[in-house]
């Protein structure tokens, strides 16, 4: 099986992975959590986490990860974590402005600043153009200054 497919399948789509009462956005969790179950280690101390939000989460080790951003960075920084054949691309603009780049490629993006300040991470699949956490793909695809993309082979 591929990285891209064992992290597809890994990903829960639109469950919610930790209280969605306190955190109703929940795409970094979702992503970090299909990370994590795929063997990706996501160790670091600066991670904002449900677990060093409240004690009340205390029990969720090591603890959801919260911001989309800072787990986009983690791969900004060194997208060799997702395998050796990864590619990264960064792209001015929404997935519509530059459909072409996307079209029947697979692999993690991040939409900056697509909702205000606030970002969305997920699986992306080129072939059937669709995101598996997003509620309404084709509206996420038309949203974000920017664009980043780790192409998974």
């Amino acid at each position: 099986m591929t990285q891209f497919s064992t992290l597809w399948n890994n990903h829960v789509g639109r469950d919610y992975v930790c209280d969605q009462n306190v955190f109703a956005n929940q795409c970094a969790m979702r992503m970090g959590k299909a990370l994590e179950d795929t063997g990706i280690s996501l160790e670091s101390k600066s991670l904002k986490r449900c677990s060093n939000y409240s004690t009340k989460f205390k029990d969720h080790k090591p603890g959801h990860i919260r911001s989309a951003q800072e787990l986009a960075n983690i791969f900004y920084r060194n997208p060799k974590i997702l395998g050796d054949n990864t590619k990264k691309i960064i792209l001015d603009g929404s997935i519509d402005d530059n459909l072409s780049a996307f079209k029947n490629k697979k692999g993690m993006v991040f939409i900056m600043n697509g909702w205000g300040n606030t970002d969305h991470i997920d699986v992306w699949n080129g072939v059937t153009m669709r995101m598996k956490g997003a509620s309404d793909t084709i509206t996420y695809r038309k949203r974000g200054k920017q664009v980043w993309f780790w192409e998974l082979m």
